[in-house]
């Protein structure tokens, strides 16, 4: 028994060391494993950061490119936007007053303040007398006559003054005059809108395809552009050999002045540009999205000598119920002028706009028929609007845009 105990218990020795073995030999294992995870997490860290610096660092690379191409692009912007300001633009304005109402103090007080048609290169006020009719007194601006009476009926579907006759007999009388031909664009405006001829100026330089519209030559003084005097030539229109000069690859400018060469050398003519062949500069700018509306009506020169010469051909147009605009449209159409719809033009209640308190973007804010209300609209546009063709959110410093060291982009 005492053998068999001390067997059993030699047994149970050996086991236990067996089994402290087992575990060390685990113990062991499971240090090797911790070591091998903790390496591998290492490395996967170490993984982890060199990419987290690789993209950091292709990030800077890609933002530093970007603000690159940005401020490239900003600095194009400029040199544009300087060179575009630089382009001579001029504006004919021109309203039609009635010899009694609000329309005479409220021209008067535009004209006080510079604003409006006034703030043009050149305005006109046309009417049929230079007497309020409710006083006697003299109009308190002065006034360009026109012949006929102003007076209208009203009708159509929406009761709108049928007053075709009376705007073709002003558009008629513009032509008459002649000074639209020396500027750029003409607007009919009329008193009760509140116009800022500066953001029309800027959206007619700044934005295609009104920046391609401009006089080619100055107008001259004594214009000779009927026929030929060249010997032989008689009976060929000046135009004609402009046309002929520019189809040989000359420019409206250099044909010009070739063909206003004396004979015999010559034709001798003394033309404006409007003999030249310029597609696409006769435009007009649509205001409305359910068609040209009143207030504010925008020409180029060309398109108002095309509708002179043209309405005739759109006399059968009269047989409608159609206020001057309406007409104005779609002769204009009628005889090919390329119509450009420009809704940043114009902002009225007959549009489907509320234009006060007069903050948006837009050229013209209408109707405003008393005094304060009108200029109420125009100090609150002045302070918080700004034009539809606005100057880009960078500065720009130095003079010579030809020398690139001298131009700065700072971006606000």
């Amino acid at each position: 028994e005492r053998e068999k105990a001390k067997k059993e218990a030699l047994e149970r020795e050996k086991a236990k060391k067996e089994e402290e073995k087992r575990e060390e030999e685990e113990q062991k294992r499971e240090e090797a494993e911790k070591k091998l995870e903790k390496l591998k997490a290492e490395k996967e860290a170490e993984a982890r950061k060199k990419k987290e610096e690789e993209m950091a660092e292709a990030k800077k690379k890609r933002e530093e490119e970007e603000q690159k191409q940005e401020e490239e692009e900003a600095r194009k912007q400029a040199i544009q936007w300087k060179q575009a300001d630089a382009v001579s633009m001029s504006l004919y304005c021109f309203a039609l007053m009635l010899p009694f109402g609000y329309e005479p103090m409220l021209l008067r007080e535009q004209e006080n303040r510079r604003v409006g048609i006034f703030d043009c290169d050149e305005s006109a006020v046309f009417s049929n007398t230079s007497t309020i009719l409710s006083t006697g007194e003299q109009s308190p601006v002065s006034v360009t006559l026109l012949n006929g009476s102003l007076s209208v009926a009203y009708g159509g579907k929406w009761m709108t003054a049928l007053n075709t006759g009376v705007f073709n007999r002003l558009w008629m009388r513009v032509i008459e005059i002649g000074r639209y031909r020396y500027h750029d664009w003409v607007v009919k405006a009329d008193p009760d809108a509140v116009f800022f001829p500066g953001r029309l100026k800027q959206l007619l330089r700044h934005k295609a395809p009104y920046n391609k519209v401009q006089r080619q030559v100055a107008e001259p003084q004594n214009p000779q552009c009927a026929n030929c005097r060249l010997k032989g030539k008689e009976m060929e229109s000046c135009a004609s050999h402009v046309r002929k000069y520019q189809q040989s690859g000359e420019t409206c400018s250099r044909a010009l002045e070739l063909t206003a060469r004396a004979p015999p050398t010559d034709c001798g003519c003394n033309c404006d540009d409007f003999a030249c062949d310029l597609p696409g500069s006769a435009m007009y700018l649509n205001n409305c999205k359910w068609g040209l509306h009143g207030p504010i009506e925008v020409l180029s020169r060309r398109a108002v000598a095309m509708y002179l010469a043209g309405l005739p051909s759109c006399v059968p147009l009269l047989e409608h119920p159609w206020g001057e605009d309406k007409f104005l449209d779609q002769c204009l159409q009628q005889l090919g002028v390329t119509r450009v719809d420009e809704y940043s033009l114009l902002s009225e209640t007959a549009c489907g706009e509320q234009p006060a308190p007069c903050g948006t973007d837009k050229v013209a804010f209408h109707p405003f028929k008393s005094t304060q209300s009108y200029f109420t609209c125009h100090e609150y546009a002045d302070k918080y609007g700004k034009g539809p063709a606005s100057m880009p959110r960078f500065m720009l410093k130095g003079e010579d845009i030809g020398d690139s060291s001298d131009i700065v982009v700072k971006k606000q």
